[in-house]
């Protein structure tokens, strides 16, 4: 069920306000992203070379890991977990829409492809000026024939 269905589901309810603005603040999170996608992939070719300048902020890792799991929940098929690891420090000066996209692409790709009842692993590390993700599924995998296409453009 998604967030937006869920909020219907609490209208009327007597103290039903808390978990409205939980939703509604998912939701507005997903927009916030989707926007951010939009406008980074309407901006590719100018990324591609080099003529895009993004502004670094300060990300407590731990704090966004958890936001990316939260709005992964809700395509979790029955039985998946996700368990999360990190080490090093907890805080990383990066471009936060763009580590919050690859993250939630990776979340969402590795809970899409491994099958129910299964455990998705994400470890983060930051050691200097490097954040590592490193996910973890029980999915099928790439075929051999086509992972030379791994880093083409669009391709699945």
């Amino acid at each position: 069920m998604n967030a937006s269905a869920l909020v219907s589901k609490y209208i009327g309810r007597p103290n039903s306000e808390a978990k409205q603005r939980n939703h509604l603040e998912r939701i507005n999170s997903s927009i916030r992203q989707l926007n951010n996608i939009l406008n980074d992939f309407l901006s590719l070719d100018r990324l591609e070379e080099g003529q895009v300048d993004f502004q670094d902020d300060l990300i407590y890792i731990p704090g966004l890991v958890q936001n990316a799991v939260e709005d992964v929940k809700s395509i979790v098929k029955a039985g998946q977990e996700i368990t999360i690891q990190h080490a090093g420090e907890e805080y990383i000066l990066a471009p936060e829409h763009i580590v919050i996209n690859i993250l939630n692409n990776l979340l969402s790709n590795a809970l899409k492809y491994s099958p129910e009842d299964s455990t998705v692993r994400l470890e983060t590390k930051v050691s200097k000026d490097m954040l590592t993700l490193h996910v973890e599924d029980s999915g099928m995998g790439l075929p051999q024939d086509e992972q030379h296409h791994v880093f083409d453009r669009f391709f699945r």
